[in-house]
């Protein structure tokens, strides 16, 4: 894939990964926006964790039940919002930026890019599958 140039500098094909320029420099954006979501959604999880749901000990070994039912029931939309935040949209920005950094890994350790788009779809999978059992789940309890 990789031609030599003068005083042994590599150049690569254009359309290849290294071509950053078109439609590969669009697929950076992409990596980038995507990243800043996954922060921005742990950002926004730990905040709320913090703030409005520790009070009730949500999350904890030593949560009462019926208060924990109590607050779900009361704030089902924050809860909804929560879940759908912290699970939804960070497991599909976790797809888009698996995919991405994949293709930047690509030319030089393929086999590590494929490592990396594996273990990106299954946790994507596995985020975005959470978050709607726990929407499911937190919407029989408040019926």
């Amino acid at each position: 894939m990789e031609r030599r140039t003068r005083a042994g500098e590599c150049r690569y094909p254009r359309g290849t990964q290294h071509d950053f320029k078109g439609q590969n420099h669009e697929f950076q954006k992409w990596g980038g926006i995507a990243a800043l979501i996954c922060a921005a959604s742990y950002l926004f999880g730990f905040a709320l964790l913090l703030t409005l749901l520790a009070p009730s000990d949500y999350g904890t070994d030593t949560a009462q039940p019926e208060v924990i039912v109590g607050f779900i029931v009361r704030n089902i939309g924050l809860m909804t919002l929560w879940n759908m935040v912290i699970y939804v949209v960070n497991g599909l920005a976790l797809a888009v930026l698996a995919v991405l950094l994949g293709a930047v890994f690509a030319p030089a350790t393929p086999h590590l890019a494929q490592v990396i788009r594996t273990i990106g779809a299954i946790w994507a999978t596995l985020g975005v599958g959470a978050g709607m059992v726990a929407n499911v789940g937190n919407a029989a309890v408040v019926q």
